[in-house]
């Protein structure tokens, strides 16, 4: 493991500067992405587990299915048709400004918004469950402060589980939304990269995706009993007050 990816076989040149140079594209899409999905997710997942299998609850686990279940090139063609063609609103192509960023990051948020919204809301429903909740209404804790210091952070942790993971997989789903947007990037250096029989290269975006997925994972199995733990402790803990 030397970090030395070759040269490439079109060019001459080192792989490993131009791979670093479309990261430097990639990675600030996914965690805007990852942002974007988190500031979806939270508020609709507090309004469908407010009233479990009320019309609020059925129509946001509708949304949420729908949104896991469009392909991420096809919303983003679609965003493209709505904010581009009929409204021009925002740029299309490139990543010259900011704001070229916004219809990816969007595409890629709501990818993720319909996966952490169900982590959520399951995780609010459970905590409502847990038999510590009558026992700190009896002493008289207002709603506001049980909802915020209690349920809200015991349904953090799942989330906090799933954060890596989420952030793998924009890392492989920023490939086609770069191809799609004509963005610089992983997606756009390995199109090239295939397209120009250039393997070297294409043996580097295959090896980043697959250390950074293992790397994840790995850190995922080893923090599944810390956080098995921490729900103890936090249930043990409002017991004992």
């Amino acid at each position: 493991m030397t970090g030395d990816f070759g040269q490439s076989s079109v060019t001459g040149r080192p792989v490993l500067p131009e791979l670093i140079t479309a990261v430097s594209y990639t990675f600030p899409l996914a965690l805007a992405g990852l942002v974007i999905g988190l500031f979806i997710s939270v508020p609709l997942a507090i309004v469908a587990a407010r009233k479990p299998g009320s019309l609020v609850d059925r129509l946001a686990v509708g949304i949420v299915s729908l949104g896991a279940a469009i392909p991420a090139y096809w919303l983003g063609l679609l965003l493209i048709l709505l904010f581009v063609v009929k409204l021009a609103w925002l740029p299309a192509m490139g990543a010259r400004t900011p704001v070229h960023a916004v219809l990816p990051a969007m595409t890629l948020g709501f990818g993720v918004a319909a996966a952490l919204t169900r982590i959520i809301r399951s995780g609010i429903l459970e905590a409502r469950a847990q038999p510590f909740l009558p026992a700190l209404q009896r002493r008289g804790l207002a709603k506001r402060f049980i909802g915020r210091d209690h349920i809200a952070l015991h349904a953090a942790i799942p989330v906090i589980t799933v954060f890596g993971l989420e952030l793998a997989f924009l890392l492989e789903g920023a490939v086609m939304v770069e191809v799609i947007f004509s963005r610089p990037g992983l997606g756009s250096f390995l199109v090239k990269a295939i397209e120009a029989r250039d393997f070297p290269k294409v043996q580097a975006v295959v090896f980043l995706h697959w250390g950074f997925s293992a790397l994840v994972y790995s850190r995922q199995c080893q923090s599944e009993v810390p956080c098995c733990l921490m729900r103890v402790s936090i249930c043990a803990l409002h017991r004992c007050r």
